[in-house]
């Protein structure tokens, strides 16, 4: 014989939780609920067929999975080739590295780039399952530099970078253009806390022609941090200063 609670119950959503209403089958009212902004269900006394009840608590978890948690890892990591763009996959590079950060990769991926200016500034850290045979790309998707340009205009320290590379690896971009359009504020790539196995093929790199050595104005900025395998190919480099601080070093 099944249990039954005379009075009513305020049950969290939780597997634990939902054991205890499947045996005492509670039957669910519409006083409140997942989709009222709540994140409880709330029933009453009146029992009802366990069948009954997961018919309906299956379609609540229906709607919970996809949209209550949207862009969670409830979607596969990333593998393949993807399109940056308007009308294409990502809509920004932001939007790309934020797929990257949030669900990770399970094969080498590749973004290529369609005709544009993107006026962005990306950070990407370290990316789940990204090795030497998952690699990641950024790529103009014409093979021309000319034809894919991301700037950024920097207002302040904290933000004085176009990309700035946060302990990730193996990570390429090939066939871009890199710009900080500051004129107090102009580095254009930073690397931090131990980024490795970074290449730049065929990207031009420009920042502003400053008149001093100020520290606000590089093409390449890496301030205490070790760098393993960091390769320019065929780049072209206009303006500022190549900065790394100790000194680099063979590795």
């Amino acid at each position: 014989m099944k249990k039954v609670i005379h009075h009513p119950m305020l049950l969290q959503f939780s597997t634990i939780r939902l054991n205890v209403i499947v045996r005492t089958g509670y039957k669910k009212i519409t006083r409140t609920g997942i989709l009222e902004n709540s994140p409880m269900f709330y029933y009453d006394h009146q029992p009802t067929t366990q069948g009954e009840f997961m018919y309906r608590f299956n379609i609540l978890l229906f709607l919970f999975l996809f949209l209550v948690v949207p862009n969670h890892q409830l979607f596969a990591q990333l593998s393949g080739s993807y399109t940056i763009g308007s009308g294409g996959n990502y809509a920004s590079f932001s939007a790309a590295v934020t797929a990257l950060t949030s669900q990770g990769v399970s094969g080498a991926v590749t973004f290529n780039v369609l005709n544009g200016v993107y006026n962005e500034q990306i950070e990407i850290p370290a990316i789940t399952g990204a090795s030497a045979s998952n690699s990641i790309t950024f790529q103009a998707q014409s093979g021309d530099a000319a034809d894919v340009t991301l700037y950024h205009i920097a207002n302040t320290t904290g933000d004085n970078y176009v990309i700035r590379l946060n302990s990730v690896s193996y990570l390429n971009f090939n066939q871009l253009t890199l710009e900080a359009q500051g004129t107090t504020y102009s580095t254009v790539v930073e690397l931090s806390n131990g980024a490795n196995h970074i290449s730049f093929s065929h990207v031009t790199i420009s920042g502003y022609e400053s008149a001093t050595s100020s520290g606000n104005h590089y093409l390449i900025s890496g301030d205490n941090t070790q760098i393993q395998d960091l390769t320019f190919d065929a780049c072209d480099f206009n303006d500022c200063l190549l900065y790394t601080s100790p000194s680099p070093r063979d590795r």
